[in-house]
């Protein structure tokens, strides 16, 4: 079975964020920031499966840990409540 990581959007300071889901356990840091692609970061609440092997991790210059969702991800999916 393939592993999968839950993401969630927050809205901070304005602006919306994808960030690793609370509840998920794949391993990734939960609450840490997503880059991904704007068009999954349509409403805040809004959670998506990804597979695991879809990320990448990145420092910022401040030498703070993100997550890079790779630009031909396959398997998105968006959970419904």
């Amino acid at each position: 079975m393939m592993n999968e990581t839950i993401m969630v959007v927050v809205k901070e300071k304005g602006t919306l964020k994808m960030k690793i889901a609370p509840e998920d356990n794949s391993g990734l840091v939960t609450g840490t920031n997503v880059q991904s692609p704007r068009n999954l970061r349509i409403d805040e609440g809004v959670r998506y499966t990804v597979p695991t092997e879809n990320f990448t991790t990145r420092h910022s210059t401040n030498g703070k840990i993100f997550y890079h969702l790779i630009k031909k991800a396959n398997g998105i999916k968006r959970l419904t409540d």
